[in-house]
């Protein structure tokens, strides 16, 4: 472990730039373990965190969180608004990947100098340290080789507490809110209020009860005039405990439906011609986006979206699956 952050240290120290360096500053485990070595390398003064809010779409726990490592830190940290940018990206269809580019990233580079260099904490886990490189134009991302578990012995190392990196929707990738939306955000006071609202409800439920979830998410889904709740939790809690999370769920005046997940599930896409025709873009968000978040095993059907502003997918309704033998019964 030493000699991988050191290895790490050393890189920092040779790159050819003016400092001091940006993080983009997620608040996640990720860019606070790049962060932390960050600081070892070049000292306090040369890192400035850089942290793009999401308004209320970002967990509540996750500004805290943001505001904890950057004192513990002792860095400057810079914020950037990326809520309406966000909005405008995603009213066409989810897109992680692209909010990530158009929203995140580029609100870093937004407030650093040109020939800074933008840091962040990309690796094996996600789609960026697959198909990405370590060093591309201003950005270096410097864990790019490593997976979770390394990334969680370095977070060990610094002495930052777990609880303090995570909002609590999952153990090995977080993010914000609309990214449990799985449709459009054509109109952000109901889609975005629904999924908004009903994911915080879930946790303050979950961290209430002092209940330890490896996963925890409520996906919205359903046709543009209706938000239909699925309420994911790894393991499950008892039955009034699940009560009581969809009653308040429900009481949502954005939330139409609410349905616990608990049985296998079968889910109704419609998505853009160029998704549909092209079986690894379905194979990818099937088994590499989907079933990852889900509390069930997932199976999809698809179909050609007749709506021509729907750039990716739209998760239009659902049926809940049982075995019978060898059958799926739907």
């Amino acid at each position: 472990m030493n000699e991988t952050i050191h290895s790490i240290i050393t890189e920092i120290r040779s790159i050819d730039a003016p400092r001091p360096v940006y993080i983009a500053f997620s608040g996640g485990m990720d860019s606070t373990v790049a962060a932390s070595i960050a600081v070892e390398a070049l000292g306090k003064s040369q890192v400035i965190l850089v942290h793009v809010s999401f308004g209320e779409y970002a967990y509540s726990q996750t500004q805290s969180n943001v505001l904890f490592v950057a004192k513990r830190l002792g860095c400057e940290l810079v914020w950037v608004k990326g809520k309406s940018k966000q909005e405008q990206v995603l009213r066409y269809g989810p897109s992680c990947n692209l909010c990530t580019k158009r929203v995140k990233l580029a609100g870093v580079r937004s407030v650093k100098p040109f020939e800074a260099i933008l840091i962040s904490g990309a690796n094996q886990s996600d789609s960026w340290g697959t198909y990405g490189k370590k060093r591309m134009l201003d950005t270096y991302s410097p864990l790019f080789e490593l997976d979770k578990p390394m990334i969680k012995q370095m977070l060990d190392h610094y002495g930052i507490p777990l609880d303090r990196v995570r909002a609590g929707e999952s153990e090995h990738r977080e993010g914000c809110t609309l990214k449990h939306l799985m449709k459009m955000l054509a109109a952000p006071a109901y889609h975005g209020s629904a999924v908004s609202e009903s994911n915080e409800t879930l946790l303050g439920i979950l961290r209430e009860k002092k209940f330890q979830a490896s996963l925890a998410n409520v996906k919205v889904i359903g046709p543009l005039s209706r938000n239909i709740a699925l309420v994911n939790v790894l393991p499950t809690p008892d039955s009034l405990v699940r009560e009581e999370i969809c009653e308040k769920i429900m009481s949502i005046n954005t939330i139409d439906e609410a349905h616990w997940l608990d049985t296998p599930i079968h889910l109704e896409v419609i998505a853009n011609p160029s998704v549909v025709r092209t079986k690894e873009a379905r194979y990818w968000l099937e088994k590499g986006k989907f079933a990852p978040e889900f509390a069930v095993p997932v199976r999809c059907s698809w179909r050609e979206s007749k709506n021509t502003k729907l750039r990716t997918y739209q998760v239009v309704g659902f049926k809940k699956q049982y075995s019978e033998g060898n059958e799926i019964i739907m």
